[in-house]
């Protein structure tokens, strides 16, 4: 088991670009937030193999509060009245994630057999990241 926490705003896996020449690419945003990820699971790993078999991950999506935002929007946001509901999706948010986890906690996101995700407001943005086995 695995638990660790990636510090940031996160971020949506966004779709693979084509320049004019037909180079595919990865947008940048994306990538360094998939970099961040993997040194965050490196460090979490402390060296050993990545884990097999079946495994369940639970996915907590911290995302920060507009600064226009009033004091009473803010609470109602901080208290959970006000559900994040705006991009990036969750779907998105968990792709991320999973596809930066290959090779470093498990083989492959194939082995995923259950999946908890949330994403919420709070003060502090971050990724909260649980793996364990099924």
């Amino acid at each position: 088991m695995i638990n660790f926490t990636v510090p940031g705003t996160p971020v949506g896996k966004a779709r693979p670009r084509v320049t004019r020449s037909g180079r595919v690419y990865t947008p940048e945003s994306t990538a360094q937030a998939e970099e961040a990820i993997r040194q965050a699971a490196q460090q979490a790993m402390h060296g050993l193999e990545p884990m097999a078999g079946p495994l369940v991950a639970t996915l907590a999506f911290i995302m920060p509060i507009p600064t226009s935002w009033s004091k009473r929007h803010r609470d109602d946001a901080l208290t959970g009245v006000m559900a994040h509901t705006s991009r990036p999706d969750l779907d998105n948010l968990i792709k991320t994630v999973l596809d930066a986890l290959n090779g470093i906690a498990y083989t492959d996101d194939k082995q995923i057999v259950r999946l908890g995700a949330t994403k919420a407001y709070g003060t502090d943005p971050k990724i909260l990241i649980s793996i364990r086995a099924a």
